[in-house]
Parts: C-alpha cells; sequence; structure tokens
C-alpha cells in the first residue's frame, strides 16, 4: 500500500499523504492481529495442559518414556497443541530430547508450559517425578476450575433468568 503512495504523490500530493496513512493505520492493524492469533493459541494451548499434565502423570507411573507420553496424548488434544506436539515428538527422534523440549517451551512461551517440559526433563534424566507430577496436576485442576469459574460469570443474565423459570416448573 506505501509504494502505491509514491506515483499518487507525482499526481495530487494530499492523496499521496492519505495513501501514507492509510498504509500505517493498516501495518499496525494488522501486526496486532498476529499478536491477538499467538495469544488465542497460547490460551489453547494452556487449557489443555492439566488434561497432559494427568496424562503424563498416569503413563509416567507405568514406566513408560517420555516421547510415549506426548505420543498417547497428541491424539486426543485440541489442533494447536497436535500440532506442536508433533513437532515436538519429531525434534525429539532426530536429535536431543532435552533442547526438542525446550524448544517446545520457546515455541509457545507459555509459564505453564515450562513446570511440564522441567517435569518431562526430569523424566528423561531418570529421576523419581511421581511427586512432582501429581502436585502439578493439582496446581492445574485448579487452574483450570479457575478457568471454568470465569467461563461460567460470562453467562448472561437471560439465561439465568430461563433456568429459574424452569426451575419453578
Amino acid at each position: 500500500i506505501g509504494l502505491l503512495a509514491i506515483p499518487a504523490f507525482l499526481i495530487v500530493r494530499i492523496l499521496g499523504l492519505f495513501i501514507v496513512f492509510v498504509a500505517i493505520v493498516v501495518y499496525f492493524s494488522e501486526s496486532k492481529k498476529v499478536t491477538k492469533m499467538i495469544a488465542a493459541k497460547r490460551k489453547k494451548i494452556e487449557y489443555e495442559l492439566p488434561r497432559l499434565v494427568g496424562s503424563i502423570e498416569k503413563t509416567i507411573k507405568h514406566k513408560k518414556g517420555a516421547v510415549y507420553a506426548l505420543e498417547s496424548f497428541k491424539d486426543t488434544t485440541c489442533p494447536e497443541l497436535k500440532e506442536e506436539l508433533e513437532i515436538t515428538i519429531a525434534d525429539m527422534r532426530s536429535g536431543n530430547y532435552e533442547a526438542a523440549l525446550t524448544r517446545f517451551e520457546s515455541r509457545v512461551g507459555s509459564s505453564m508450559l515450562f513446570d511440564v517440559t522441567r517435569g518431562l526433563i526430569g523424566v528423561l534424566r531418570g529421576d523419581e517425578t511421581d511427586v512432582y507430577w501429581a502436585g502439578l496436576e493439582v496446581k492445574f485442576s485448579e487452574y483450570q476450575r479457575q478457568l471454568l469459574k470465569q467461563q461460567a460469570q460470562k453467562i448472561p443474565g437471560k439465561v439465568k433468568r430461563l433456568s429459574m423459570c424452569l426451575l419453578f416448573c
């Protein structure tokens, strides 16, 4: 859009300034759009993390590997997390497991995922992480309850009135 301003300056200067202004507005709106898309993806992934932690905890109790835990979970999750898990699993198989998990954490950029990757790295090193995963599951289940409470509070009053009518009926 900005390149259109060059011929517009040759014809009418005000039109050229208008096109430059439009180009700047479009640039900032598109950059905000990308930021919102990344934040929405991170939010969807964080919503699935409590389920991932529960799955890993159950898998680790049976002494399966970290790769197996991620593979078994990826088929039952949201598309955003599934895509990231597929990339991570392929990266783990082709190289260093710890580096692959660190890259997974940095791609998503979630502080909650930091705890998950630290636990998985502990599993890879052979540490005893049963207590860690149990504590993490409690922490994440509380987080998920808070998210559900927030969603429930967003219910409009109209629905509440209808449910009261149903209760009286």
